[in-house]
């Protein structure tokens, strides 16, 4: 409070300035000012719109390129996974067209490849998950001298993710792996 800066300033009723930094996402700039100006009547409580306006934009556009960072990520994560699963399914081609042949149905092929995909961007989730997180505490430890506290979201809302790109990255290799003839490929075609 008030008595206690200027006590340890060693300027009682000499403090001619104090700046707050606030941030306001929920509430007006100015329901703060009016609250600061009740505490301190005798004060002159005045915001600087410009300054934060200007650090409000910048924000923004941080919050923005993280977004389309985090979205480049993705597709380049679900481009991967379609190409692996693609080539999984031209290295497996000869068992897939002898499941088929002993009567396999296409549901059963899509599930086994499906629940593959889905095991390994489970993982892939939680590893990333995990380096993400180690990542972000030791910059948030260097650069800005902060603790970071993961949200309670955090992992389910990554896996969930992780799955979902899983899922619609496997279905372009799933449908090729259902469309193999069975007796071609038995025939060495």
């Amino acid at each position: 409070d008030l008595p206690t800066v200027q006590s340890l300033t060693d300027q009682p009723g000499q403090v001619g300035l104090v700046m707050v930094s606030v941030l306001t996402s929920d509430r007006p700039l100015e329901a703060v000012a009016q609250e600061l100006q009740a505490l301190l009547p005798d004060a002159e409580v005045r915001t600087l719109a410009q300054f934060a306006q200007a650090e409000a934009t910048v924000l923004n556009k941080v919050r923005l390129l993280i977004g389309l960072v985090a979205a480049l990520v993705l597709m380049a994560g679900a481009l991967t996974v379609a190409g692996t699963l693609n080539t999984i399914v031209i290295e497996r081609r000869a068992e897939i067209g002898l499941m088929k042949a002993l009567g396999a149905a296409d549901r059963r092929v899509a599930g086994l490849f499906l629940a593959e995909a889905l095991s390994v961007g489970a993982v892939g989730g939680m590893v990333g998950y995990l380096a993400g997180l180690a990542l972000a505490v030791a910059i948030g430890r260097k650069v800005f001298e902060a603790t970071i506290t993961p949200a309670v979201w955090g992992l389910p809302g990554t896996l969930l993710v992780g799955l979902a790109v899983t899922l619609a990255a496997g279905l372009f290799p799933v449908r090729r792996a259902m469309s193999i003839d069975p007796a071609r490929t038995l025939r060495g075609e």
